[in-house]
């Protein structure tokens, strides 16, 4: 499978990740995350630039141009709790 997604990482890292058969990361930015708090990610891809805003607030950018359609979804790539909420699509 080949996609974008936006994961926390670490201590107060929030990242931008393409996996094209192997995971790459696009970027990297601070921000302070805690366990056990709410948060809502949205992660645009517009043109050849990935967006990630975290609670309205636009917290990396990068760029990459190798999809240019797909698919939306979620999930976790290592053992922890998730909860998943109310999804919206813009064309």
């Amino acid at each position: 499978m080949c996609f974008y997604t936006a994961d926390f990482r670490g201590e107060n890292k929030a990242i931008s990740i393409k996996n094209e058969y192997g995971f790459i990361t696009l970027g990297e930015a601070d921000f302070n995350w805690e366990p056990e708090t709410e948060y809502r990610l949205t992660l645009q891809a517009q043109s050849n630039k990935i967006i990630l805003t975290i609670n309205d607030i636009e917290v990396l950018q990068a760029e990459d141009d190798a999809f240019s359609y797909g698919m939306y979804g979620c999930g976790a790539r290592e053992m922890g709790r998730t909860l998943f909420g109310a999804f919206k699509v813009r064309t």
